[in-house]
């Protein structure tokens, strides 16, 4: 059947099971950027998640805590060095003063053969 117009009527053209089959064509493709945005949002969060544990770990050790921080231990190595050096001048100190008078009663340079 034709209607006036010369349009063929859309139950001669288009079965019941070809209208279902369209339908849910459409459906998907006018669905398919929701789902592909949804499934790419979970792989982000998953990945935003795992960003977040390490750099909860990572500010865990870089701010001084019980002693078993990143920072922590290089404040331990500092203050070790830092008392290194303390005693490493008196050393060198003594070591001068020691020198110096042995340079006085001339017992260093027949020592040493000068």
């Amino acid at each position: 059947m034709t209607s006036d117009a010369g349009i063929p009527d859309l139950a001669d053209v288009v079965t019941w099971p070809q209208a279902v089959v369209a339908v849910v064509v459409i459906f998907a493709l006018l669905m398919w950027p929701s789902v592909v945005t949804m499934i790419s949002s979970h792989r982000t969060s998953k990945r935003l998640k795992n960003v977040e544990a390490k750099a909860e770990v990572t500010a865990h050790e870089v701010r001084p805590n019980s002693g078993k921080s990143l920072a922590d231990a290089v404040n331990r190595i500092e203050s070790g060095l830092a008392q290194h050096l303390s005693d490493a001048t008196e050393h060198n100190a003594k070591v001068d003063a020691r020198l110096d008078r042995l340079e006085r009663r001339g017992w260093l340079s027949r020592l040493l053969g000068l």
